[in-house]
């Protein structure tokens, strides 16, 4: 049976990440001429992250949080505005900000100062992205997108997440449709994604509940799945297959069989949960070594995504009740650092932006792909830490990744100056 590592796994991602960066600045400005040096002369940093637009956006979001509060029609006409001038003009960011020390009822100070729990911020944030009203969480409790049920069938609700979770990676490449937007610019879309795939699982959830039983996983077959998603197109189709192989036949051998036990198997902890899902899936083990330096890099997308969206889908109660969750990392993907790179918290050198611009494959466990991703967790990681002490505003990182997310699904749709994400193949993201 695998062993549970007593390491914290949220730790050992913030530590490898840092770790990393910290590598690749070192050797960014090493004067040292050593033949280490020489033959690492290759490696540089490609990304600044520049802290004026991190303040700013965090500024923004804090307004955000006190303008739903205080005045939720005007927040909602203010939410819909939010672009990329609002984190280029400290000045409108400061002049839209509500100060602290305003507020003169110690009650509200402390409910303001609390807003980040299971029904606080994340709502606040998610609607924002839109300036429409949504449900508490932005992932799980879409009941028009996501299969939820928590009351009748809980344990379906969370085998749903898990097999959602296992399959919640490479939305592209993109495939030309037939048609033009104009004479000069063929319109593409993607052959599969995220909407597309928690809908059509969820009405396997639906119609085909035993679709889901760990046995029947364990045996399906390419076939089966391009019949659940309607495509026989699919990224990493058969990758896809193994993996969901791989989650019947361990749930099936040391977890009876349902992805509930192995939440209640973690004991109210996230981390404790991301932990058992790394240590017993090995698809879900999202780590690399450094060409860098060696070390050992760990990101652990899938597994954490997992862990919200149980917190998300139960709101916080029952199997996803979790004591810890605020531990939990952004999710580090394609989309995020794109969102971040329009906004300029996130600025690519030449070398990277002529990867990224020009739709070029970059390796998995490269130097371009690593900074990406560590750098899109530190960032996230600023804004947190700046909103709860400049601005009083306790939230969590998954919290912002969803706003965050969101804001790119809002770009996709009408910003013509959004540029492309990163491509790099890999069942991780």
């Amino acid at each position: 049976m695998p062993s549970l590592s007593p390491t914290n796994p949220i730790a050992l991602i913030h530590q490898s990440t840092t770790g990393f960066l910290s590598s690749l600045q070192e050797l960014h400005d090493q004067k040292d001429s050593s033949s280490f040096f020489k033959c690492q002369r290759s490696f540089h940093a490609h990304i600044d992250t520049p802290q004026s637009a991190i303040e700013s956006l965090s500024s923004h979001l804090a307004h955000l949080v006190w303008k739903k509060l205080e005045n939720p029609h005007l927040y909602a006409k203010s939410a819909s505005s939010f672009d990329t001038d609002l984190v280029s003009n400290d000045g409108f960011v400061e002049s839209l900000f509500v100060e602290w020390d305003e507020v003169e009822n110690d009650d509200e100070v402390e409910r303001l100062a609390n807003v980040g729990d299971a029904s606080g911020t994340s709502s606040i944030l998610s609607e924002s992205a839109s300036g429409t009203a949504k449900k508490e969480h932005t992932t799980t409790d879409d009941d028009d997108l996501h299969f939820r049920d928590v009351e009748n069938r809980p344990e379906l609700t969370a085998q749903y997440i898990l097999v959602l979770s296992a399959l919640n990676f490479c939305f592209w490449p993109a495939v030309e449709r037939t048609g033009e937007v104009d004479e000069d610019t063929p319109q593409l879309t993607q052959v599969l994604d995220y909407p597309d795939l928690a809908r059509s699982l969820k009405s396997i959830a639906e119609k085909r509940p035993q679709s889901f039983s760990a046995l029947n996983l364990s045996r399906l077959t390419a076939d089966d799945l391009c019949e659940w998603l309607g495509s026989s197109n699919i990224p990493l189709l058969h990758e896809r297959v193994r993996l969901l192989n791989e989650v019947g036949i361990i749930l099936e051998r040391y977890f009876d069989g349902e992805a509930s036990i192995l939440i209640e198997k973690a004991r109210r902890s996230a981390c404790a949960l991301v932990s058992l899902i790394t240590s017993y899936f090995p698809g879900f083990r999202d780590h690399c070594i450094s060409p860098v330096d060696g070390r050992q890099v760990f990101f652990y997308k899938r597994a954490q995504i997992f862990v919200a969206d149980v917190w998300g889908a139960f709101s916080g109660k029952g199997l996803g009740d979790f004591y810890d969750i605020n531990q939990i990392t952004m999710f580090a993907d394609y989309q995020v650092p794109q969102v971040l790179r329009h906004l300029g918290l996130m600025v690519y050198d030449e070398h990277l932006s002529g990867l990224v611009d020009n739709n070029i494959v970059i390796p998995a466990g490269s130097v371009e792909e690593l900074e990406i991703r560590a750098c899109t967790i530190r960032v996230v990681e600023d804004i947190r830490k700046i909103l709860e002490q400049k601005h009083r505003i306790r939230c969590k990182s998954i919290e912002i990744d969803w706003y965050l997310w969101q804001q790119g699904e809002s770009l996709k749709r009408r910003s013509s100056t959004l540029k492309p994400h990163h491509r790099t193949f890999t069942i991780y993201y």
